[in-house]
């Protein structure tokens, strides 16, 4: 029988294990640690995941540029994309173009060539067809902090719908 100080052994905190036998975090785990460090660190330090980078209501009615400003956190210095997002939220698309460019008039870097948004088979939330993907290159980094998402071929009728970047923040 082994003799020593005794340590105090706390009940499991829920049932689900948050390291495996190897002790290496799992899923769950990861997870937990992933919320505690973003509730005490905020956006002011490191913050592990995909953020919202940055939005922009836009009418795809109108041809011309909509302004992205992008949010980066404290000490970050680029983002990398992890997905862009086009969701309709009134009218049609069948005829509307867009890229996202880095300076306006479409000129700068090409993010996303004109691309056409006939996927958005439908508009507004709880609804099929109501989202097209539009995401820059997974595989660079990017430094810029605004970005022009330009409508080059307007639908010629009611088209509203809002744009979402998601990324990871490159410290």
């Amino acid at each position: 029988m082994a003799t020593g100080p005794k340590v105090p052994v706390l009940p499991p905190v829920t049932s689900v294990a948050f390291v495996n036998p190897a002790g290496q975090l799992t899923p769950a785990g990861l997870n937990l640690f992933q919320q505690i460090w973003t509730a005490a660190f905020g956006l002011g330090g490191i913050t592990p995941g995909v953020l919202l980078l940055g939005s922009a209501s836009v009418n795809f009615n109108i041809a011309g540029d909509n302004q992205v400003a992008l949010a980066l956190p404290s000490g970050a210095i680029g983002w990398r994309a992890a997905v862009g997002l086009i969701f309709g939220t009134m009218g049609s698309f069948s005829a509307a173009h867009a890229g996202l460019y880095s300076l306006p008039f479409t000129q700068g870097t090409i993010l996303i060539a004109p691309t056409a948004l006939s996927g958005i088979t439908a508009t507004g939330f709880n609804t099929a067809g109501a989202v097209t993907t539009f995401t820059p290159g997974l595989t660079t980094v990017w430094n810029y902090s605004t970005l022009q998402l330009h409508v080059g071929t307007a639908q010629g009728g009611d088209s509203q719908g809002n744009f979402y970047l998601y990324g990871y923040p490159v410290y």
